[in-house]
């Protein structure tokens, strides 16, 4: 939480005023995919000598030891519980249809946080772009490791299973049928490439998507976009390399969206009012331009994305900006980012940006995984407006607050705190990613983060 009063894929894995003051609680994103009906498979291999539970729990390992014996390796990711996995492979052990495929591969199951290390940087495996039909919910992987063909680490199949329940016989199925050629055309359809062919119902009137949202009760997605320079150059790489993505057309799905050039006004209505207004200017409606407006101050009069919440009736962030991500110098958002952004819990403009620089940080910290508690979210945010208050960054009070919030989160944890400002100068949303960053530093806040 914070406030401010102001990357085929899987192969050789192996204190001024205005100051930021921060204190982050994380949610998970669970996503379900589909199942898929696929046709029998053949393997091609003689079954190994396997006991039903000799799994495999280190990611690199089970890889390496496939890709030595030319074998498929059959990947479990499990949440908090992993019963399901022995269940569904004592399954296909037991069905004359998959007992090949239950016999021959080797079979490791690991947490969604498992991480792997390449090129010297650690990454989470459920980053990787193969593993995206996963939606980094619990599921399977097939990965094709039986030959030294250019073909050799291919991810073959994604299923996901995001309750962690026993799975059906189709699912079943679908998890076995590893050999793409045998499938009949038009059975198998990715869900990536399944949103691809989604249109995005852009709107291009403010005030229309304004009244949409708040009558359907959704979050209000604007992009805004430029027309001429080199900033329709950002946009444009924008709308080529990462709008046309399926995931992200599927992410996108949940809101109203409202396309609109950096020019657009406002012309329903007045603005929030910012002083008294004489009857004349009450009949007469102002216009007046977006992005001139204070609640878009962050969006620095660049191009780039922009959500309202009109989803949180009752939070007094309830019609209010929530996020800004502007191109600043050039930056157009990747794949990853964009993820990120459209799956940020309900919160307020500040916490969701903390939020944000916490989860596209490159070594992934673990409350990046964490779930949101609304409790933790108070506390942080009494603190960081006494900080404000005083001018004076610091853990002030702690002893006492330590044990009020230990009083209401689950035994046998232990509060931490994290604090840091922002310099002079700094926009909030590079300000909070500098926070991050500076925390990185330092092992003790690391290892709080």
């Amino acid at each position: 939480m914070t406030y401010r009063p102001s990357s085929k894929a899987l192969r050789a894995l192996g204190i001024s005023p205005g100051s930021t003051f921060l204190f982050v609680a994380i949610p998970s994103i669970i996503a379900v995919a589909t199942t898929l009906p696929v046709a029998q498979p053949s393997f091609g291999l003689e079954p190994a000598a396997a006991k039903a539970n000799d799994w495999l729990t280190d990611y690199t390992t089970a890889y390496k030891t496939a890709d030595a014996d030319n074998r498929l390796l059959v990947v479990a990711f499990y949440d908090a519980d992993d019963s399901w996995c022995d269940t569904t492979r004592t399954r296909l052990s037991s069905l004359p249809d998959t007992r090949e495929f239950a016999e021959t591969a080797v079979w490791a199951k690991v947490p969604l946080s498992a991480r792997v290390k390449s090129n010297g940087t650690v990454h989470r495996v459920l980053e990787y772009q193969a593993f995206l039909d996963l939606h980094e919910a619990p599921g399977w992987a097939v990965i094709d490791l039986r030959s030294d063909g250019t073909d050799k680490g291919t991810v073959l199949r994604c299923v996901a299973n995001p309750t962690e329940e026993p799975m059906t016989a189709a699912n079943l199925a679908a998890l076995a049928a590893v050999d793409l050629p045998v499938i009949p055309a038009g059975w198998f359809v990715p869900a990536e490439k399944e949103f691809e062919r989604l249109p995005l119902p852009w709107m291009n009137d403010y005030s229309d998507a304004v009244r949409r949202a708040k009558a359907e009760k959704r979050m209000l997605l604007i992009y805004f976009y430029a027309t001429e320079g080199e900033q329709a150059q950002w946009c444009r790489r924008f709308e080529e390399d990462i709008l046309p993505l399926g995931d992200i057309r599927k992410g996108m799905q949940s809101y109203v969206l409202a396309k609109l050039p950096m020019n657009a006004v406002m012309r329903d209505g007045t603005p929030p009012d910012d002083g008294e207004q004489t009857q004349q200017e009450s009949d007469s409606p102002k216009e007046i331009v977006i992005l001139d407006h204070p609640s878009f101050a962050e969006m620095l009069h660049l191009p780039g994305l922009a959500i309202v919440d009109y989803a949180s009736e009752g939070e007094k962030y309830y019609g209010t900006v929530v996020s800004v991500f502007p191109f600043q110098n050039g930056h157009v958002y990747t794949r990853k980012e964009m993820n990120v952004i459209l799956n940020l819990p309900p919160a307020t403009l500040t916490q969701r940006t903390m939020i944000y620089a916490v989860r596209v940080h490159p070594e992934h910290p673990a409350s990046a995984d964490g779930k949101l508690d609304r409790y933790l979210l108070s506390e942080a945010e009494k603190h960081s407006l006494y900080q404000a208050r005083i001018r004076l960054q610091g853990h002030h009070n702690w002893e006492q607050r330590f044990h009020r919030i230990s009083a209401h989160i689950p035994p046998g944890t232990l509060a931490s705190e994290v604090c840091a400002e922002s310099w002079p100068g700094q926009h909030l949303l590079e300000s909070a990613i500098e926070c991050v960053r500076c925390w990185r530093l330092s092992p003790g806040h690391w290892h709080a983060v």
